[in-house]
């Protein structure tokens, strides 16, 4: 706990989560009696079924068998322990955040809240911070059109997130009326608002507006939602503050309209694959094509495909596509002027549209005497 305390002394609920899961491994007799190196899995599962009994949540074991694995791997890092310490196990389960608001509950919720539950409420919507990154706001993260977090829950909690019309609205009012360096300024031992400050007004806003609960954290969970169709994952977890992606996942609850909307998308795009066209096409059609090839790679041919994510292939060389334009009369569109090698090679295919049989260069002349 020494260590802990001064890891965290900056994160009292940090501290305190600590804590509390390290008091709640002591009471269980099995473990707290053991040597960090004799405590097995099988006495990991009898303290996890134990806390199942007691009528915990799967959640609720599961931070304090994270608290076991904290200590097992500062044991091994200190070197404390000669051995590998055994894996310690999530139970599997866990519900996690899922709820989020459609825009008719937020109206409603919003319309019956008192100001200050109104308020908090709307930068948790529209900025994504965490309930307590929003508690401990003071003016001076307010830089320009965005709101700074210095510091939070993880290092990545460091970030800038502009604010929207309505969130600036709302803090210009406060700060007209504002008495000290907290935007949310309250009586209480840290100087700034507390979650036991909104408990009360939260539960009566949401009886008021017939919305189902839900806790504070939900505004949070549903303005990432809502941002996630609308940027790539590595700014949603830079603007959630995540160090890691699969916690960002946790955040993202694709909703009906958009899952319908993305196959709509995917149905109504490019198909792949080419299939053949069994409808001849006349002489007139082959050179409107040829025409359109033209234009867009510069040389003749019917292409493959149009489509900009597959890489257009004609279908000819570039050097008989410039002998054929050669042979047309017309000037080469990449190649200098043919030498006597090219036109050779060139020949047989003079023979095939003119109708002649031309004369082969490689083949070996006659003497003098018999062409006499």
């Amino acid at each position: 706990m020494p260590s802990v305390g001064s890891s965290f002394k900056a994160k009292p609920k940090t501290f305190s989560y600590y804590k509390n899961g390290v008091e709640r491994l002591l009471e269980f007799e099995p473990l707290a009696r053991e040597r960090l190196d004799r405590i097995t899995s099988e006495k990991i599962l009898v303290y996890a079924s134990k806390r199942q009994g007691d009528g915990l949540q799967t959640s609720s074991i599961n931070r304090e068998l994270q608290v076991l694995r904290r200590m097992f791997r500062l044991a091994q890092e200190w070197d404390i322990v000669d051995k590998a310490l055994p894996r310690v196990k999530m139970i599997p389960g866990e519900r996690h955040r899922e709820r989020v608001l459609s825009f008719d509950e937020e109206d409603q919720f919003l319309l019956k809240a008192s100001t200050l539950t109104r308020e908090v409420s709307t930068i948790l919507l529209d900025c994504g911070l965490r309930p307590e990154e929003c508690f401990r706001l003071r003016w001076a993260n307010m830089t320009g059109d965005c709101l700074e977090i210095h510091f939070g829950k993880t290092g990545a909690a460091r970030r800038r997130i502009p604010m929207t019309q309505r969130v600036a609205a709302v803090l210009e009012m406060r700060r007209e009326t504002a008495e000290s360096d907290w935007v949310f300024s309250a009586p209480t031992k840290s100087g700034q608002i507390e979650p036991s400050s909104l408990k009360k007004q939260h539960a009566k806003a949401l009886l008021d507006s017939r919305v189902s609960p839900f806790p504070l954290y939900t505004f949070r969970h549903t303005c990432l939602t809502r941002w996630a169709p609308h940027m790539d994952p590595w700014t949603l977890a830079y603007l959630a503050g995540h160090q890691d992606m699969n916690i960002t996942k946790r955040y993202v609850h694709p909703q009906t309209e958009t899952i319908q909307k993305a196959m709509e998308k995917v149905r109504g795009g490019h198909k792949t694959g080419h299939i053949a066209q069994s409808v001849a096409v006349s002489k007139d059609q082959q050179a409107l094509q040829t025409i359109d090839s033209e234009k867009e790679t510069g040389a003749p041919g019917v292409i493959r495909t149009r489509d900009l994510l597959v890489r257009s292939q004609t279908l000819y060389p570039t050097e008989l596509r410039a002998r054929i334009f050669i042979l047309n009369g017309l000037p080469a569109p990449c190649l200098a002027r043919p030498s006597r090698r090219d036109q050779a090679l060139a020949a047989p295919i003079a023979s095939l549209r003119l109708g002649w049989d031309a004369p082969d260069p490689h083949a070996q002349r006659a003497p003098l005497s018999a062409r006499n």
